[in-house]
């Protein structure tokens, strides 16, 4: 009687690890769908986007635009934009707090000046404020120079001035 106790909480206890395995493989199967697509869901719809208007070499600048997108309603945002060593900011804004409405745009511009040679990245971040949470990042690369300045949406490999 004792046995036959033990062995019907022993197949329950089988029962539910077998239920919690395959959830957890559905969890992974998901994930990995997740994992491989190219763009990752955007909960709150919003896109960064990153332009200068000019490749400044040292001592020039350019006009640089952060670009926020945004396709829901979307309350207590807060975007930065990041300067990379070699780049300095003259004017305007770098960072920008509020609140969106599906379909509108709000654009973060600065002044920034190239100082020094070498690579570097200009990077906005932006964050829900509500949750602490991610929403989106952007890049701009710069492979500055004297001779010319490259900028770039994707990372450009450091030179030999940059090192």
């Amino acid at each position: 009687m004792h046995s036959d106790c033990i062995n019907l909480k022993l197949r329950a206890v089988l029962r539910g690890l077998k239920v919690s395995f395959i959830l957890l493989l559905a969890v992974i199967s998901s994930l990995s769908c997740f994992l491989a697509s190219e763009e990752p869901p955007r909960m709150w719809n919003i896109k960064l986007d990153l332009s200068l208007s000019g490749a400044p070499r040292p001592g020039e600048t350019a006009e640089l635009t952060c670009l926020i997108s945004c396709a829901k309603d979307t309350d207590n945002i807060t975007v930065t934009v990041e300067l990379p060593e070699g780049v300095n900011y003259v004017s305007g804004s770098l960072i920008w707090r509020g609140s969106m409405q599906a379909g509108s745009k709000v654009a973060i511009k600065s002044v920034v000046k190239a100082v020094k040679e070498g690579t570097g990245e200009i990077k906005a971040v932006a964050n829900l404020d509500t949750y602490r949470t991610l929403i989106d990042v952007a890049h701009l690369y710069l492979d500055i120079s004297p001779a010319s300045t490259t900028v770039s949406q994707i990372p450009i490999p450091k030179t030999s001035a940059a090192k």
